[in-house]
């Protein structure tokens, strides 16, 4: 069957997330704000962003920066004529220390996270990347809980208390009652064994050593997250395919329902994406909706009616945009079309290149 360009692939769908990605206003901007920090900035940044604590802040690299790159939302007695660090610190310092607030915590805000593009690292939104890089760009981090915890750290180690466990990781030391060594059963000692103290450790036949989650998890879920529950007792592949099959039908309820935008099964599966760009490139260079429709749905401008002028007192052509197939359409019908376009179109720029990108 000939290849028709309403089936012919141009673009992987990884490409066509990266030229809506490229032309998303929040994305553009903080690239470039990025960008223009030095590289010790950029050093601190990253910093604060992973949560390092093993290396200390310079506070003076950090009261230079812009207030912008941080979640204002969180620190108290944040005012918008703040616009450094600095500022911010100097002058909330009374009030935090009112609210035994002496600290100042900064939270990297979103639109400066990469995890917000699902994206690995910066790429400059203006440059020309191969297929290569563009479909090796994507990344997403899905959240898994678990009962036992890998803990490498305890591996080897003998506790009898935990204070002991404190002093090994650095943690605040707490008065509690040494725990006695348990003795082994030589008739169990081929199960997992809980460690000689009174803390969730438990220790698996092999030495491997894990924390115990007792506590149940108080999940806070976004109306489009969804939590599973695998139990390791049973067969994995299972249970993924029952909760697939369940996660599959509950995404469609809310496609239906509007809480979730209809997720592309084909990349560019009509060829409307190549419009949609343009249509975004239109928009940037300050279009109207009229234009828009002019240029995709070929408008013209046609003469309806005659109107005597009276400074001149001759008659003027009164014109007017119309369709050929619709010569006598309103210009609101005559947009309706392209309004809906322009919706999927910013849909796609703003958050809807995420499905693409992560699409198989």
């Amino acid at each position: 069957m000939a290849t028709t360009s309403r089936t012919k692939k141009t673009k992987s769908a990884q490409q066509w997330a990266w030229e809506f990605l490229r032309r998303n206003p929040d994305y553009q901007d903080a690239f470039e704000k990025i960008e223009a920090l030095s590289a010790v900035q950029k050093a601190q940044m990253e910093m604060i962003s992973e949560g390092d604590d093993d290396q200390p802040l310079d506070e003076e690299v950090i009261r230079a920066l812009d207030i912008q790159f941080f979640d204002t939302s969180v620190m108290t007695g944040y005012k918008s004529a703040q616009t450094t660090v600095g500022e911010y610190m100097d002058k909330t310092q009374g009030l935090r220390d009112a609210l035994n607030e002496p600290e100042t915590n900064l939270w990297v805000a979103p639109k400066f996270k990469l995890e917000t593009y699902s994206i690995g690292s910066w790429y400059d939104p203006t440059g020309e990347w191969s297929e290569t890089v563009v479909n090796a760009m994507w990344t997403h981090c899905t959240t898994v809980e678990l009962g036992l915890t890998p803990a490498k750290w305890a591996e080897g180690q003998t506790f009898e208390s935990e204070d002991e466990i404190d002093d090994y990781m650095g943690w605040p030391v707490r008065e509690t009652e040494a725990v006695h060594k348990r003795k082994v059963d030589k008739r169990r000692r081929k199960a997992p064994l809980k460690a000689a103290c009174a803390v969730p450790v438990v220790k698996g036949t092999d030495g491997s050593v894990y924390l115990v989650s007792y506590e149940d998890k108080k999940l806070h879920l976004d109306q489009t997250q969804a939590c599973v529950v695998i139990d390791l007792n049973l067969p994995i592949g299972f249970q993924l395919n029952q909760a697939k099959s369940f996660l599959e039908e509950h995404q469609d309820a809310l496609v239906r329902g509007s809480f979730v935008q209809k997720l592309p099964k084909q990349a560019d599966r009509f060829g409307a994406f190549d419009e949609y760009l343009k249509i975004l490139d239109l928009l940037e260079a300050g279009a109207s909706q009229l234009d828009i429709a002019t240029e995709l749905d070929g408008l013209v401008s046609r003469t309806v009616s005659w109107k005597r002028d009276a400074v001149s007192d001759e008659s003027k052509p009164v014109k007017r945009m119309t369709s050929r197939e619709k010569p006598h359409a309103s210009v609101n019908e005559l947009t309706q079309t392209v309004r809906k376009k322009i919706e999927r179109a910013i849909h796609l720029r703003d958050h809807g290149y995420h499905a693409l990108a992560l699409c198989a």
